[in-house]
């Protein structure tokens, strides 16, 4: 199955965000995960993953920067894709067992005897809180959702 992310810049006012969303409803685009943050001072970042699309990726990326609110639109490469970060805060059923498998382990940033933060790939997350729902431990998750890293030229001094 192949994948196309599209990263779209908003200007952060009221009914940008809903233009957006009214544009993928209207079309039926196979979205599979959508992220919001605030890349910039009134700027909002959305990172939108679709699935199979029968609609070309150039006509979509065209009609989501065609948009009034939308600033820019990229389609990140596949490094850039591959290095996407999320964080997932994790809440469990009481203190976990003192090994935890490398697919937890290597995702794993901080835990208490009721919680654990896991940040890394969104592959890595899936994998660490499948393993964990299989176990019974999860009782509550909240993920952030991907964020693309910042390049150095976008990175404040």
């Amino acid at each position: 199955m192949s994948q196309f992310v599209l990263v779209a810049s908003l200007q952060d006012v009221t009914g940008a965000l809903e233009r957006l969303l009214g544009l993928l409803r209207r079309r039926v685009l196979p979205i599979e995960s959508l992220s919001l943050y605030q890349a910039e001072n009134n700027i909002l970042e959305v990172v939108l993953r679709f699935g199979d699309l029968d609609t070309p990726e150039d006509r979509v990326a065209a009609e989501v920067s065609s948009l009034y609110d939308v600033l820019s639109v990229r389609r990140p490469d596949q490094a850039s894709c591959d290095a996407t970060r999320e964080l997932a805060v994790v809440k469990t059923h009481g203190d976990l067992e003192p090994v935890l498998p490398e697919t937890v382990s290597d995702v794993l940033q901080r835990h208490s005897p009721d919680s654990m933060e896991l940040s890394g790939t969104p592959h890595a997350i899936d994998r660490a809180l499948a393993y964990l729902q299989e176990q019974g431990l999860i009782t509550g998750v909240n993920r952030s959702g991907e964020m693309f890293p910042p390049g150095p030229h976008e990175i404040d001094t």
